[in-house]
């Protein structure tokens, strides 16, 4: 009988690395020797520690302290430690894998005395043996637990949706729309309408605040775009400036509706902290990052897939933890852009742990110039497959 589960050690892990005050609250179960691996033994040490100084438990403060005390490899590298995050759905996951680590913990411990228990007993010391029995005390779930728990997601049933839909009946009625705490990742050769899209799903919510970071597009650019879809004045005309007087009255109508709009655009966050720190205070219900390949990484020495691959367990993080959908906008290879190549993960640039991080990764393609293939390639709460949507490049609007 195996007496140790490294996947649920590892789901542990992960859930407090995702979500420390969610993780913590079951932390009473376990402490550091009840990992069986010792490199899972080192990070939780090093969570422990971090705890005690009142520091924040993250994905990069464990890595950085590590680093610093040049126990980084002894716990397995960043990029292991990075890969804890792709073995959890959900933080709340913490409380049945502690569970697991330590049952295991004390079967492994009550075989351990009941070796030692033999061995006295078989060199006569009867004594020193019954003083052994008491230790064995293996600690399993009780039904009254797994009933309560059971009733707290029954309840959970019971509440309304959490579902935020896009807008498009298409998308929303293949994908599901985007629930809190989604990272989504939509990726498309250049063309083929990206950041329309994400636009446009702006334009559609009913929700606020939005957010959205350009790092690639200038505020002219994006207005004309929210002015052409909203008032369906043709998009070159914002360039031309050749307006009939038609378009000017719809331009002013438009004006006042975008005034109403409750967004906060942004281009001047260049790394993940900084969008972080921006999204922690404005508390939006939306996030819209355009593009992931254009951050900083803030890991000097690792290549650049592994700063990539960091930045988007981060933006996981933070979409758990404020509870908003983040859509990040993605480039792809070069090969990508050829006509004939059907899109798939590893087409994402510098895909390293991206596409792990995301919850679903969207890819387009642009099939003629008002239809837009939409492959949804993967996808943890629901189907993958192809969807094909209008669109009308005159106002940079889907349909």
């Amino acid at each position: 009988m195996k007496m140790y589960n490294l996947e649920a050690e590892k789901i542990l892990l992960g859930a407090i690395l995702m979500n420390e005050k969610i993780a913590f609250e079951n932390m009473g179960l376990v402490t550091f020797e009840y990992f069986y691996s010792s490199l899972h033994q080192k990070i939780f040490e090093t969570i422990l520690a971090l705890r005690e100084k009142n520091e924040p438990v993250e994905l990069l403060t464990v890595i950085e302290h590590l680093r610093i005390g040049k126990e980084l490899e002894n716990a397995g590298g960043a990029a292991y430690i990075s890969s804890l995050l792709d073995c959890v759905v959900s933080p709340e996951q913490a409380y049945s894998s502690a569970l697991v680590v330590r049952k295991n913990y004390y079967l492994r411990k009550a075989l351990n005395d009941l070796r030692k228990m033999a061995k006295e007993v078989q060199e006569g010391n009867l004594e020193t043996a019954a003083r052994i029995l008491p230790e064995i005390s293996p600690v399993v779930e009780t039904i009254e637990k797994f009933k309560g728990r059971l009733l707290d997601f029954i309840g959970e049933l019971e509440k309304p949706s959490k579902q935020i839909k896009s807008g498009f009946e298409t998308f929303d009625h293949f994908t599901g729309g985007f629930y809190p705490g989604d990272l989504v990742i939509l990726a498309g050769p250049d063309g083929s309408g990206k950041t329309t899209f994400a636009i446009n799903i702006l334009l559609n919510l009913n929700i606020s605040p939005l957010l959205f970071f350009s790092l690639e597009m200038g505020d002219f650019e994006i207005f004309s775009r929210i002015f052409s879809n909203l008032a369906e004045v043709k998009s070159i005309r914002f360039r031309t400036r050749e307006f009939t007087d038609e378009d000017w009255q719809k331009i002013i109508m438009t004006s006042q509706t975008v005034s109403s709009l409750d967004w906060y655009i942004s281009r001047n966050e260049k790394t993940v902290s900084e969008i972080i720190s921006v999204a922690r205070q404005k508390k939006p219900k939306f996030i819209i990052l355009d593009y992931l390949q254009l951050l900083k990484g803030e890991l000097e020495e690792e290549s650049r897939a592994t700063n990539l691959a960091m930045i988007a367990r981060q933006l996981k993080l933070l979409a758990h933890e404020i509870q908003s959908p983040i859509i990040c906008i993605s480039s792809l290879m070069k090969e990508a852009k050829d006509e004939k190549h059907e899109l798939s993960l590893r087409d994402i640039k510098e895909s390293g742990g991206i596409s792990e991080a995301a919850d679903m990764v969207v890819m387009l393609k642009k099939i003629t110039d008002d239809k837009i293939k939409f492959s949804i390639v993967k996808h943890r709460h629901g189907p993958t497959g192809d969807i094909f949507m209008d669109f009308q490049p005159d106002f940079v609007k889907f349909k």
